[in-house]
């Protein structure tokens, strides 16, 4: 076992949480952006969760944690999944068809154009209980579960992670609720490379709210420096976010009911809403995770379509209709004469 977690957690000295990294000495770790899915079915209470970033780093390796309410099922899935989601909220295409009556001046016309996976396992040691350690999506993943957060804090410490009183103040929150930890080692493809990306894992796990892991240690909800957050959302209602029991400043992009068939691996009933939300803060208020809750008085909100005007143009000289009017007029009074 202890060899099985040696290699789990083998990583640079210094290694990150969620939206947190802690760099080896002499180098630094910045996010650049994040994106995430999740699916969540209230009828098993059941959230389907995958996030991707991309980190700006020197580092060769690093980790970073994801908390959840209960032991999380891993699976790798497609990366595509972002793509499509992103595709699915654009603009939708109207195509106009049929006759297009257009008016204009005869003697204008010279100037005119027209145009148309995993081993379980359970060890307890000083507080802190191994549940799962899994191999997925290139990752070396272990789901942990413990009742001391300074007894966390040690073991993350001998397995490569960084020890602060933040990141033991961060654990705490999650310990007291007795909610599990699932950490994972990310690793350059190739030595020397300037930038680090996540692939995508699905993490399936019991909740009784869906949430997004928004909360950070202090420090990092420093300075100003921006990074977007995505966050795509699929849900038989529509839906709102909460940060700390008021509305969370992410942006509605899009609220619509979209036929999707799977997202990520799983089946998505009919007339489900699809929810995209885009948060920009600088800094970023991650004093709690973001809860989502039912809206149901909630407006559809999509981008303008994009018009296809297919239609067959009919040209209507107006000035050779009014001469034609004007002579009938004439001739028609001059008959009545």
């Amino acid at each position: 076992m202890k060899r099985l977690l040696a290699l789990a957690l083998i990583a640079a000295p210094r290694v990150a949480w969620p939206c947190a990294p802690a760099p080896p000495e002499g180098a630094e770790v910045a996010i650049v952006d994040e994106q995430a899915v999740i699916v969540w079915d209230p009828a098993t209470k059941t959230e389907h969760f995958v996030r991707r970033a991309r980190f700006a780093t020197e580092a060769e390796a690093f980790g970073f944690l994801v908390p959840t309410p209960s032991v999380p099922e891993l699976e790798a899935v497609d990366d595509a999944v972002f793509d499509r989601l992103e595709a699915a909220i654009g603009p939708e295409t109207v195509v106009r068809t049929g006759l297009n009556v257009v008016p204009f001046a005869l003697l204008a016309t010279p100037f005119m154009m027209f145009k148309g996976a995993a081993v379980e396992q359970s060890i307890a040691r000083g507080g802190v209980e191994v549940l799962k350690t899994q191999r997925v999506g290139g990752y070396d993943a272990v789901v942990l579960a413990a009742d001391d957060p300074s007894a966390l804090a040690d073991w993350l410490t001998e397995n490569g992670f960084a020890k602060s009183a933040e990141l033991e103040a961060w654990l705490a929150e999650y310990v007291a609720k007795k909610w599990k930890l699932a950490a994972f080692k990310l690793a350059k493809a190739a030595p020397g490379e300037d930038a680090l990306a996540t692939s995508a894992v699905r993490m399936s796990f019991s909740t009784d709210e869906p949430f997004y892991p928004y909360r950070e240690p202090a420090s990092q909800r420093e300075g100003d420096r921006p990074r977007g957050l995505r966050v795509f959302f699929v849900a038989p209602e529509p839906m709102r976010g909460m940060l700390a029991g008021k509305a969370w400043p992410g942006r509605v992009e899009y609220r619509a009911p979209k036929a999707l068939e799977s997202v990520a691996g799983v089946v998505v009933p009919a007339g489900a809403w699809l929810h995209a939300w885009t948060d920009d803060s600088a800094p970023r208020p991650g004093v709690d995770d973001v809860f989502f809750a039912p809206d149901r008085g909630a407006d559809v909100v999509k981008p303008p379509p994009d018009i296809v005007d297919d239609r067959t143009v009919v040209p209507i000289p107006i000035d050779l209709i009014v001469v034609v009017i004007g002579v009938v007029w004439w001739w028609r009074r001059r008959r009545a004469r």
